[in-house]
């Protein structure tokens, strides 16, 4: 029998409907069995974290925020100032792994606490909830508090066993997590307020703790809502008050567009969901406030409570200002330069992602239920909808609770709405894969409420059971049916979405064959095993009841509610354990260091070159290398691992290519590698000064308040930069690895050089004595380094002293020229006059004449003309020493940034490059030339540039201005959006691609077999060596099918992890289809896209390069079968060769693992079109018909040239070469048919067939334009040169009026040469063209294409030039 106890509440009254306690003591909220729930959870989660955690680097976001935490620098936007603070102690106080694992570490541990606070709210929320419902209270102490620690472990574990929060608990990749603990802390702290509100301390930690939520992740604001409901059921006075002052916000805010015609918040205007949300809010929170003053009979009275409240959450805000002193420390990852005001709100806002932009459940009600169904498809994904029912438990019981506990109900039911269903409406989610992917991270704080539920309604179930079981039995009998139901209901719908895909349905009647299958040798069967295990959870659980009719099988239950657990374990076990997951290391260490060998035993590639400048394009691209940079190289080679313990390379200088057009990370690249040229105005008056609109800080008395405020963090962050930037400059007492010879060296005699004169005589007398005392060799190391170190430093110490010194003189003189006539002054100038006299007379550490004997090698020469004045000025000195002692002094690697600085992008550059794009934008609008997806408009005659295809466009021009202004460094690229100017000079280098300094006018056959051999050997790494040169397609889709979507591992030679990891199929097939990219590029037939002179000068060429492309596309769907970019690219390129039939294989294979994606959706119904339509089969029909009018009428010309056509899109070029053969012989062929046969010729690279057909058409009589301009295109292609300038002058004849005709013979003069003749040529051209402007102002403008015209180079600054071309 189960014997009653007294309870706190057995006995007293109702209380009254609005209680205040009393003040007085009040008894602990949290007792010793709620702790060890904590404890218990904690412990086993982040074991099971510790035992599948990530041992490197991984991908997606990884690099830049480990590299943010390691120099406690500022991730990207809004920049994580709590995370990165708390990431940056793991990395000091772990003294052993390398840096990824260690901030992996400090995750794990965040996620383990965020479910161990779980399991403390979910502990002692159900023994509040069974005082509250009076059926409940007769429960023995040891009995309730096993059923809580059940509840509690069981909701902890689920949390903490969820896919995303496991996932990313295990690597570092998201912030999220991180962000959980805080907000669970935020409620505990309600909990314990609602359960004694007069102790107002514990919501102003609230309030405090909900501020540093929002530093760790904004999507937290949404919360706000939910946390004042939640104020209000505990006490609705301050609640009242906190929605009154939501709804006097919202009042100024519209007073605000009434007087100044904008809001508040600038971007709500733009975006009608936005709108529609703010209203809603508004006009909700003033219905609120008054429903709550009615009930409460006032308004008002807790308005300071309030003012507190919001004066705490802004304290926690705070911590942003972090960024703005971080930043002046100037760390290798300052995303957003939050050093400048600009800056830090640019970061701040996230003002470089794209703005949300809510979905409008009043103008879109279907959209907004298709969201709300990913929303609760996403919640059954993780928890079942076994759980799911669970969790609804709490609710039966609502109406049974007291005041305190429906308070803490209605609480985490309004945070649920506002963190699941509000914020799924911000982010207005599309139902494709990778939007779906991307929800899981906003919708992770939402999951807590969930398990919190789950844990509650177990706890009640238990309760229930044991207090009042016959009542129990028949409503238990019934829920375990219907569980039984729901789980049957899982297992079918997961055995269809694990061997079909997330869309996949199998018959009832099939679901025992499949669950079969799961059990055979090398299939993947987890989540069924999981699904069998959760029916066997339900099904034991009704056993139970059927079993026990008297008693409740209490501790039956308890042990099926702790099996619960094991359900999440098994269906997210492979696609969370990160354990042996080196594809993020991979990614970046494999760019500077490419794997693999040649048959003969030699590296397939060298090492990047030193001092070379990285683009990176993707996410993985730029961040893995970021990290391999700035953290690799500076792990202790212990920590480093195994397969490259001596990695270093802090030379390279990585920049994000498609970052470019933002002001700010131009700053932030100038600040890391240009820092002479990037100058920062004081951030806290600059804050001051924007606020009150000031120009002139003296006049600001708040800017001059916290002007102390920029002189310290300046100046710390300047100590921090110089050793960042000096770091192994420094010389230590190893260093000097032959002392005597170096002591030998310094001491004065015949043998004393230039430079050693110059050491010895700036040393201390006690140095001096001891390089002849005999034994003292510690005490010389220690007394040369020391004085040694302050010669490298003291050249720039004493230009800092003088820049100082000519600025206070400056002020003094300008006192005494504006007519002070104090002798204080006076003798103050003297003074500094003589300073500054005796400064210029300290003579550098190089001169020329001193290092004459020295070997300089160019790097240091060049090193030296920099004439660096920042901290890299102690780098040079200490290089100069090394080159002046090669043999006594240890070579040093140097600072956090490479030695010397590159020339970085200006504001002027980025100005001129947009600028540039605008100007050809326009041209390119009114020829109806724009790029896909380009968006450029003409308003009011001004043309308006806008999206993501402009800014990557002009992000390409600051490329190129960077490679052009560096021609002395090598650059690499890792493509994120295809650039098109880099197009002629990328090779493929590995996994990523070299941008050769000229454009390459083929790629040999060397390139293409060291690209497909090194491939085929990285692909055995990843999805075992499945694709070559004679793979066909179809073989390749059924592989996808059996492997990723079937989960059948039945001769697989792969990585089964890498088949798991969705983030790594997706890097490594983006790098191999943009190696694709290359080759397809240089098969486009469209000269706007590839000029001819980058085309296949041949059959044989073009089927080479056809078959590379064909291979790297092939592999990058082998690697992620639904990455759109390579589907797409792949798609192209097939319907280019007129391969109907695989490009739909490859398209639909792609929908059916990313069945919701529209995108894919059209492609499938666009080339199903093709095959579907009269076109596709009537040209089937046509080629047959073609073929028997030529063969009976070989004089159909015109036919037979159309057949040649076919049979080129078709790839068959022998045949093609056939039939123009025999056109080309035919006797009766004229000048039209040769005319024709040219550009066929061209495009197929037969020089000596194009010869002869040149050779026929010259010999017809009485040439035409047409034909004469044949020929010139001929002579072009075919380089011959005077043949050509005879075409073009002969052309010009029979076109007078045609202005491309002078303008070809204009730049062809000009090439040979011949000014005197190009110029009037060009004059004339340009004449023609404005006057063809004038009839047609969509025309070409030939004026606007000669200034950029390279052919027109060496006339460009002849002022004769200048007259006909204007700059």
């Amino acid at each position: 029998m189960i014997k009653p106890k007294k309870t706190e509440s057995e006995g007293r009254k109702a209380p009254k409907p609005l209680p205040v306690p009393a003040p007085g003591p009040v008894p602990p909220l949290f007792r010793p069995i709620d702790w060890l729930s904590l404890a218990i959870t904690f412990v086993v989660v982040w074991v099971v974290y510790l035992l599948t955690l990530a041992p490197e680097l991984t991908l997606e976001d990884s690099g830049e925020l480990v590299t943010g935490a390691f120099y406690a620098g500022i991730p990207h936007p809004p920049g994580y100032p709590i995370w990165t603070i708390y990431s940056w102690l793991w990395t000091v106080l772990l003294p052993f792994g390398n840096m990824a694992w260690r901030v992996s570490v400090g995750q794990a541990f965040s996620g383990a606490m965020a479910c161990g606070l779980l399991a403390l709210l979910v502990s002692r929320g159900s023994s509040m909830l069974m005082e509250g419902i009076e059926e409940l209270k007769n429960m023995t102490g040891k009995w309730e508090s096993a059923i809580c620690l059940v509840a509690a472990v069981c909701a902890g574990l689920l949390l903490g066993l969820d896919g995303f929060m496991w996932n990313e608990s295990v690597v570092v990749n998201r912030i999220a997590v991180t962000s959980v603990p805080w907000y669970l802390a935020v409620l505990v702290c309600l909990l314990r307020w609602i359960y004694a509100p007069h102790q107002m301390r514990y919501a102003y930690w609230a309030a405090f703790l909900f501020g540093v939520c929002i530093t760790l992740h904004q999507s937290l604001i949404v919360a706000a809502l939910g946390i004042e409901v939640a104020i209000a059921a505990g006490n609705p006075r301050l609640g009242r008050d906190a929605f009154l002052g939501n709804f006097i916000v919202y009042l100024v805010d519209c007073l605000l567009v009434v007087f100044t015609g904008d809001h508040m918040f600038h971007n709500i205007g733009a975006k009608p969901g936005l709108l529609f949300l703010f209203n809603a809010i508004g006009i909700g929170s003033l219905v609120a406030a008054i429903w709550l003053a009615v009930r409460t009979r006032g308004l008002g009275t807790y308005w300071k409570t309030v003012l507190a409240m919001a004066g705490l959450w802004m304290l926690g805000v705070s911590f942003y200002l972090y960024m703005a002193v971080s930043g002046m420390s100037n760390p290798p990852m300052q995303w957003g330069y939050p050093r400048t005001v600009e800056g830090f709100f640019h970061a701040l806002s996230r003002g470089q992602y794209e703005q949300p932009n809510p979905t409008n459940p009043i103008t879109d009600p279907t959209r907004f239920a298709s969201q709300l169904g990913m929303l609760i498809e996403g919640v059954a994904d993780e928890f079942t909808w076994v759980y799911m029912f669970i969790g609804l438990v709490p609710f039966l019981f609502f109406f049974k609770m007291q005041r305190r506990e429906r308070a803490w109900i209605i609480s985490l039911s309004a945070l649920y709405l506002c963190l699941g269903a509000l914020l799924i409406m911000l982010l207005n989610p599309t139902p494709d894969r990778a939007s779906a992917d991307l929800v899981k991270v906003f919708l992770c704080s939402s999951h807590t409420i969930v398990a919190c539920l789950i844990g509650y309604g177990l706890a009640l179930t238990a309760a229930f059971m044991a207090t009042h079981y016959q009542q129990f039995r028949l409503w238990g009998l019934a829920g375990g049916m219907f569980a039984v139901v729901l789980a049957l209901f899982c297992l079918w719908n997961t055995t269809g979405k694990h061997y079909f895909g997330p869309a996949g349905v199998i018959p009832l009647s099939e679901l025992p064959h499949w669950v079969g299958r799961a059990f055979a040798p090398n299939q993947y069967g987890l989540p069924i095993y999981a699904n069998l295990l959760l029916l066997a959870i339900a099904v034991g659980f009704v056993l139970a009841l059927l079993v026990y009719r008297q008693r409740g099988p209490l501790l039956v239950t308890l042990g099926l509610f702790a099996a619960m657990p094991v359900y999440s374990a098994l269906t997210h076990w492979f696609p969370s354990n990160q354990r042996h997951h080196w594809f993020g290391y991979w990614f970046g260490h494999d760019m500077f260091t490419p794997p693999f060998q040649d048959a003969a035993g030699q590296p397939l590639y060298p090492e990047m070159t030193r001092n070379a400048v990285l683009y990176g394009g993707t996410d993985p691209g730029r961040f893995c290398p970021t990290y391999i940079i700035f953290c690799e190289s500076f792990t202790p080679h212990s920590c480093q691992p195994k397969e490259d313990q001596k990695f270093d390379r802090r030379d390279v200088y990585i920049i994000t290519q498609n970052a470019l057009a933002d002001g700010t990370y131009l700053c932030y690249i100038r600040a890391h590698y240009n820092r002479s040229t990037q100058i920062d105005p004081p951030f806290f008056r600059e804050l001051f000064r924007m606020v009150l609109k000031d120009k002139d800080y003296q006049t600001n008395l708040l800017a001059r308040a916290v002007a102390p405020l920029d002189w310290a963090f300046t100046a710390l962050g300047d100590r921090i930069e110089k050793r960042r930037r000096t770091y192994t400059s420094w010389l230590a007492d190893r260093d000097f690895v032959d002392l005597p010879a170096f002591a030998a060296r310094l001491r004065p005699g015949p043998q004393q050089d230039p430079v050693s004169k110059y050491l010895y005589e700036n040393l201390s007398p006690a140095t001096q004595h001891l390089l002849d005392a005999p034994g003292a060799e510690a005490s010389l190391r220690r007394n040369l380094a020391r004085d040694l170190n302050g010669l490298l430093e003291r050249e720039l110490k004493l230009k800092r002293r003088a820049r100082d010194l000519q600025q206070e003189k400056a002020a003094v003189d300008q006192e005494l020229a504006d007519g002070s006539t104090s002798k204080r002054l006076r003798r103050k100038q003297e003074r500094l006059e003589t300073e500054l006299a005796q400064l210029e007379q300290a003579r550098p550490f190089y001169e020329p004449e001193r290092f004459r004997q020295v070997q300089l090698s160019e790097y240091l020469t060049d090193f030296i003309q920099e004439n660096p004045q920042s901290w890299t000025r102690i780098r040079l000195n200490r290089l100069l020493l090394e080159a002046a002692y090669p043999r006594e002094i240890a070579r040093s690697r140097g600072g956090v940034y490479p030695d010397r600085e590159i020339y970085s992008a200006t504001p002027e550059d980025s100005r001129r490059c947009f600028e540039e794009y605008v100007t050809d934008a326009q041209r390119r609008l009114q020829a109806g030339q724009l790029k896909p997806g380009e968006d450029v408009k003409l308003v009011d005659n001004r043309v308006q540039v806008s999206g993501q295809v402009a800014v990557m466009n002009i992000n390409g021009l600051l490329t190129k201005v960077i490679f052009d202004h560096n021609p002395k460094n090598e650059f690499f690229v890792e493509e994120s959006f295809p650039l098109d100017w880099m197009y002629p000079h990328l090779t493929p280098f590995g996994i990523i691609m070299k941008i050769n300094r000229q454009p390459l006018p083929t790629l040999t056959e060397d390139i293409l077999n060291r690209d497909h051999q090194f491939w085929r050997q990285f692909a055995r790494r990843l999805t075992g060596d499945i694709v070559d040169y004679d793979t066909p397609v179809k073989q390749i889709t059924d592989w996808i099918e059996k492997t990723y979507l079937r989960h059948d591992f039945t001769g697989f030679t792969g990585d089964r992890k890498f088949v798991h990891d969705d983030d790594a199929q997706k890097s490594f097939s983006k790098l191999r289809s943009s190696i694709g990219g290359i080759y397809a590029w240089r098969l486009n037939p469209d000269p706007n896209i590839c000029p001819p002179e980058y085309r296949p000068k041949s059959h044989e060429e073009y089927q080479r390069i056809f078959k590379e492309a064909d291979f790297a596309f092939r592999q990058a769907i082998a690697f992620c079968p639904y990455s759109p970019e390579a589907v797409f690219r792949y798609a192209q390129l097939l319907l280019q060769a007129r391969r109907f039939d695989d490009a739909r294989l490859v398209a639909e294979t792609c929908l059916k693992l990313d069945p919701y994606n529209g995108q894919v959706k059209g492609l499938v119904d666009t080339i199903r079109g093709y095959q579907q339509s009269a076109g596709y089969e009537q040209a089937q029909i046509t080629f047959q018909q073609l073929e028997e009018q030529v063969r009976q009428n070989p004089s159909n010309f015109q036919a037979a040239l159309d057949l040649a056509s076919a049979y080129l899109q078709l790839q068959q070029t022998n045949r093609t070469v056939q039939i123009l053969e025999g056109i080309l012989n035919h006797p009766q062929a004229g000048a039209d048919v040769f005319r024709s046969l040219i550009p066929v010729y061209s495009s197929l690279g037969h020089y000596a067939d194009l010869q002869r057909a040149v050779d026929k058409l010259e010999k017809q009589p009485q040439l035409d334009a047409a034909a004469v301009l044949s020929l010139a295109q001929a002579y072009a292609v075919l380089q011959n040169v005077p043949k050509l300038e005879q075409s073009l002058d002969a052309l010009v004849k029979l076109m007078p009026t045609n202005p491309e005709a002078w303008y070809d013979l204009a730049a062809l003069k000009c090439g040979l040469g011949k000014t005197a003749e190009a110029l009037p040529a060009l004059r004339q051209a340009v004449d023609l063209s404005q006057k063809r402007l004038q009839q047609d102002s969509k025309a070409r403008d030939l004026l606007d294409t000669a200034r950029k015209d390279e052919r027109f180079r060496a006339l460009r600054s002849s002022p004769e030039f200048q007259q006909v071309v204007p700059p």
